[in-house]
């Protein structure tokens, strides 16, 4: 009767854990269930599996060098929407930061404000990404003045599409995306050295260029 022990089991001691082969028994720890104890490991180890298989399938279709870039628009500083596939014919540079304002994306932004003349000469468009509103792009923007538009991704359809939205979803990944002329993606920049990524960026499109020319 009642929560205690089954009468054909003779009692344990409060604090006693499970005996072997009951994998399905809460242990109570001075009477209260010991926190983040999950009982059933038949349902830990699915759940663990679930993840995995979420991990690896995220990791099989991220986007790779030689895909197309995809063909998704989204509003920028400029006060229009920028289509992606519009910006064929030209190097576009499109670099994620997870947040306006914040030291490292500061430093990014400013890195490449400041090298934005050698990109330019390279033929390449520079466009920042990430998940906060119009209103905090467009002040990032003029505080910093940077020489390139912001796109306000707020609905995180850019950052799905290019495989840079984090984890829990609250922030785009810092990630830059090198797309040639031809629309397809050239080179992802998975790490990224926030104070010198104007300077890692014309050198990829550099190498890049130089490559293409020789072909």
């Amino acid at each position: 009767m009642g929560n205690g022990p089954c009468e054909s089991d003779p009692p344990r001691p409060t604090g006693t854990p499970p005996e072997e082969g009951n994998e399905n028994e809460i242990p109570s720890f001075g009477g209260v269930a010991k926190p983040g104890w999950v009982g059933n490991k038949g349902d830990i180890m699915k759940t663990l599996l679930v993840v995995l298989l979420g991990l690896f399938a995220s990791r099989a279709w991220a986007l790779q060098v030689g895909d197309p870039a995809p063909d998704i628009s989204a509003p920028s500083t400029s006060g229009k929407d920028v289509k992606f596939s519009d910006l064929k014919g030209s190097w576009v540079v499109l670099y994620f930061y997870p947040k306006a304002f914040t030291p490292g994306c500061t430093a990014e932004s400013c890195s490449l404000r400041d090298g934005y003349a050698d990109i330019q000469k390279l033929g390449a468009t520079i466009l920042g990404v990430s998940l906060d509103n119009m209103p905090t792009q467009i002040d990032f923007k003029a505080k910093y003045h940077l020489p390139f538009d912001l796109l306000s991704d707020s609905k995180k359809e850019v950052a799905k599409a290019f495989d840079s939205l984090g984890l829990v979803g609250m922030m785009a990944q810092r990630k830059t995306f090198v797309i040639n002329p031809e629309g397809k993606i050239a080179y992802i920049f998975d790490k990224v050295n926030t104070g010198a990524h104007d300077k890692e960026v014309a050198g990829v499109l550099k190498d890049l260029q130089a490559k293409a020319g020789a072909q």
